[in-house]
């Protein structure tokens, strides 16, 4: 029996964990990325019964609720084509229900961004879509 038949496949539990790990790293690096670009990080992770938003961030006077998506290749597709308009309505039921819960942030300019990184997590391609959609979209 060979070296690579001995392996065990990788079960469903373990791909989920190195997935959400993954996902945890590229959200850190994001982050890095956007304070060195002069983007205030307000919070990370917000979570109701909507959904989550990985980054609550400020650009200038505008809030900014970014999604961030990694894919180590653009084999199938880039990383922000990802973010389907289910996921895109989720976002936005979670940012009302952010707004909701912060009044004083209610009458500020927002905007939904993702930011979708490609390649080796150890430099990543970074591409920022700024606004890339709106409440009126979904």
């Amino acid at each position: 029996m060979t070296a690579a038949a001995m392996v065990a496949p990788m079960t469903a539990a373990a791909r989920v964990k190195m997935s959400i790990s993954r996902g945890a790293g590229a959200e850190q690096i994001a982050c890095g990325w956007l304070t060195a670009g002069g983007v205030r990080i307000k919070q990370q992770n917000f979570h109701c019964r909507f959904g989550e938003i990985d980054i609550i961030a400020e650009h200038g006077d505008t809030l900014c609720f970014i999604e961030v998506r990694y894919r180590k290749t653009r084999a199938y597709g880039d990383a922000a084509e990802s973010v389907t308009q289910t996921k895109r309505r989720r976002l936005a039921q979670t940012a009302r229900h952010y707004l909701m819960r912060h009044p004083a942030e209610y009458r500020r300019p927002c905007r939904f961004d993702i930011i979708a990184m490609h390649g080796n997590m150890a430099a990543p391609e970074i591409d920022w879509h700024q606004n890339a959609f709106s409440m009126d979209d979904v």
